[in-house]
């Protein structure tokens, strides 16, 4: 199973005990397992982008593989992944 996959079945398995789990603070648990699996794959897609660049995609393409426009994939990526 890759990093990814093994990610949000993480994921699926925090929300499965949140829904079998009794008492307060189980969907806020839940919540905060959530949450660091978020930015483990937030962490994994700069690293994507910043391979993708050094391979010489194109803002564009990568826009297109995020669901958002060229512009935004820059905006977001860009200051941190310029190529000369």
């Amino acid at each position: 199973m890759s990093q990814e996959s093994e990610g949000i079945q993480r994921s699926r398995d925090a929300l499965r005990r949140a829904e079998g789990a009794a008492g307060e603070g189980r969907w806020l648990t839940c919540v905060r397992e959530l949450g660091d699996a978020r930015r483990e794959a937030e962490l994994v897609v700069v690293q994507a982008v910043h391979a993708a660049r050094a391979a010489g995609e194109p803002w564009e393409a990568i826009g297109d593989a995020l669901g958002v426009s060229k512009q935004a994939a820059q905006q977001r990526f860009g200051g941190a992944f310029r190529l000369p």
